[in-house]
């Protein structure tokens, strides 16, 4: 029996501190070469980290710093990820405090270097040192919005490994590239290249031929470089651009063309996005779409702000085979000169997943047309002239999936169709933003976020507008917070609230001020838990504030002024943090506090109570306790079990208990001796 607890004793010991050792994710026989580890150290000296970005940099093994990622087999170091914050006080950071050469000849150390990142760092405008063009085994480097500037230096054409080059700007001439641009043809490898924001009005006019050399080039992005009619190539040097067939995502949007749509495109039959926004189309004849056409593949296609007019577009005089454009599942037309009805051409284009006509010129009813297409998602048709009613059709793109109705700024009237209540996504949603707002920049990071990229994107001339928590935010070139809005303010729409709103749980902001809403205040509203913003003002609304409003604990802006509400305001919870009394000004029946308007006995609010529990945390808590159980229970059993049924492993481990029992009680029989030794031989002192 001893022996067997001594057993148990000395397994659970050893367990304990194998686990531990796991846990602790340490790997004593794994770290990096010296000298490499000497050549971050000397990197890092060269930043100012107010954000302990490189806090881990510390010890013998560099492969367990943050952002440094190591070879498994040599050692040696291959990737740097030291990707920064836009804005320090958002993230971290760094901030070049010494010579840039520095940077350049401490990473040059690192010989098997294959990925760099240190895009969102602030470099102080410096140059970029042309030592990293000694970094040959480099297949990854992305500089952009690293605040470089000056000249990109064309020994960067000897990285002929690179595969992936990002040397984007947020604004327009921190960056440039002189006359000669023949360096980029040296990079053979290159799969991405992104020089948005890059000042190219001084390269050669040769820009395409030289770009149409790299033949692995799928993504190209061109975006507000300063190009003009002399760079795009003439109808004479067609033939030398089919290398072009490959790029399959092409972004030349914001740029100083004053041109027909370029005739080269047609040969670009592998493209699946083209954004050619911002640049003046005005010229194009009346065959822009049958151009368009002759890319098979493209579904998704960014026309807005191009100065285009209703002759563009196809109609009875300049008819188009749909099925040309029959994969398109994204068409911005918005900020144009579009006049008159929604174009009758859209409800053939079926495959459609997101329309935007925002900021044109269009006016008559809404077709029940839109609602019949069964992909379509997404429908913004914001600062026009409408008017009518929002058609119940509309309720059909609940099927499809995702809707985010876009209707502000128009001349609508009639009630809000019940089906807003039945849109799955603001029920149970998940980080996306459904923005109702009157601005038109927000359908571009709609967009972008359909195609799955990080919500970083940047506006050049148009900023996100929406009205939230009683303001006019503006979004400009900076990471957004992704939320959910319905804004359908400043309309002309009438009735009461539909109480299917009350389930759009997960809905973050409500703007229904300036129309002519009647009625009560939906008497659930408290189930919109995750309201944060609600705007009822410069309506008709009657009847009492309820109760549940109290529930609604994440709310931080409130409106509901120039009313007929009626009665107490209730109390407890949220409500009692929102004193402002403008809130419910141009309401003289509303009494309690923060109002003036003492509530008699009679009137006073019921003190309301949250019975909201914490099922989803007690939830969580046990499942945590059942993990732990079986975690416990199966690595216990894979020890023991494996001793019970393996009978010469047993044997072997309690020899090898007995061995180590034997060494503990003679180490502790020897100390003992030695112990009275010394005891006795002080005594006799």
């Amino acid at each position: 029996m001893r022996k067997t607890f001594c057993a148990m004793l000395v397994l659970v010991v050893v367990l304990f501190f194998g686990a531990a050792e796991f846990c602790s994710g340490r790997n004593t026989s794994f770290s990096c070469i010296e000298k490499e580890r000497k050549a971050l150290l000397k990197f890092k000296l060269c930043f100012h980290d107010p954000s302990h970005m490189l806090s881990s940099w510390k010890g013998n093994d560099c492969c367990e710093w943050r952002g440094v990622g190591c070879d498994k087999n040599n050692k040696y170091v291959v990737s740097l990820q030291l990707r920064g914050s836009i804005f320090s006080n958002q993230g971290p950071q760094l901030y070049l405090i010494d010579d840039v050469k520095e940077v350049g000849s401490s990473l040059l150390k690192l010989r098997y270097l294959e990925h760099l990142d240190l895009s969102n760092n602030n470099f102080s405008g410096n140059l970029i040192s042309p030592s990293l063009s000694l970094m040959k085994q480099l297949r990854y480097l992305n500089l952009s919005y690293a605040q470089f500037r000056g000249r990109i230096p064309s020994e960067l054409g000897n990285l002929t490994r690179l595969r992936v080059l990002d040397l984007s700007q947020y604004y327009y001439g921190g960056l440039k590239v002189d006359d000669d641009i023949q360096w980029i043809s040296r990079l053979s490898s290159l799969q991405r290249l992104d020089m948005s924001g890059v000042n190219l009005s001084h390269a050669s006019s040769n820009l395409f031929q030289v770009l149409g050399m790299l033949s692995s080039l799928s993504w190209l992005s061109l975006s507000d470089c300063s190009l003009k009619n002399s760079h795009l190539p003439s109808h004479n040097h067609l033939l030398n651009f089919t290398l072009l067939g490959n790029i399959q995502h092409f972004d030349m949007s914001q740029n100083s063309f004053y041109r027909p749509i370029p005739i080269f495109l047609q040969n670009m039959t592998s493209l699946t996005f083209l954004d050619m926004s911002g640049v003046n189309l005005s010229l194009t004849s009346s065959n822009l779409f049958q151009v368009l056409g002759m890319l098979p593949l493209l579904s998704w296609l960014d026309l807005s702000s191009c100065s285009l007019k209703n002759h563009h577009l196809p109609s009875c005089n300049h008819p188009i085979n749909f099925t040309l454009l029959g994969n398109i599942q994204t068409l911005d037309l918005s900020v144009n000169f579009f006049q008159g009805p929604i174009p009758i051409f859209l409800q053939n284009m079926t495959s459609l997943i997101a329309l935007y006509l925002f900021s044109n010129q269009l006016s008559g009813s809404i077709s029940n047309s839109l609602g019949q297409l069964s992909k379509l998602k997404s429908i913004g048709l914001s600062n026009n002239q409408l008017n009518g009613s929002i058609p119940d059709s509309i309720g059909q793109l609940s099927k499809g999936g995702d809707p985010q109705p876009l209707f502000k700024d128009n001349n609508l009237t009639g009630r809000i169709p019940s089906c807003f209540g039945k849109f799955p996504i603001m029920v149970n949603a998940t980080r996306l933003m459904y923005d109702l707002s009157d601005d038109f920049g927000d359908h571009a990071l709609l967009m972008w976020v359909m195609h799955g990229r990080l919500f970083e994107y940047s506006w050049d001339q148009t900023p996100l507008m929406e009205v939230v928590k009683g303001r006019y935010l503006e979004y400009k070139r900076q990471p957004l917070r992704l939320e959910i809005s319905i804004d359908l303010s400043s309309n002309n729409l009438i009735g009461s609230i539909p109480e299917e709103l009350v389930f759009l749980k997960d809905l973050h902001n409500l703007n229904l001020s300036w129309n002519h809403f009647s009625g009560k205040i939906p008497e659930k509203i408290g189930q919109m838990e995750n309201l944060e913003s609600l705007d009822f003002s410069k309506n008709g609304l009657s009847g009492r504030i309820p109760n549940s409003m109290s529930s609604l604990t994440k709310l931080s802006h409130l409106n509901l002024s120039y009313n007929n509400l009626s009665g107490p305001i209730p109390t407890g919870y949220q409500l009692q943090t929102l004193e402002d009394p403008t809130i419910y000004a141009g309401n003289p029946q509303l009494c309690g506090a923060p109002l003036l308007n003492k509530c008699s006995n009679d009137t006073l609010p019921p003190t309301t109570t949250n019975f909201k529990d914490n099922d989803e945390g007690a939830l969580k808590r046990m499942w945590f306790y059942i993990v732990m159980l079986l975690g416990f229970a199966s690595g216990f059993w894979a020890v023991v079990g494996t001793l019970i049924f393996v009978k010469n492993w047993r044997y072997a481990y309690f020899q090898w208990v007995d061995d180590v029992q034997h060494w503990i009680l003679v180490v502790i029989t020897l100390k003992v001796a030695q112990f009275k030794k010394m005891f006795n031989g002080n005594q006799e002192y």
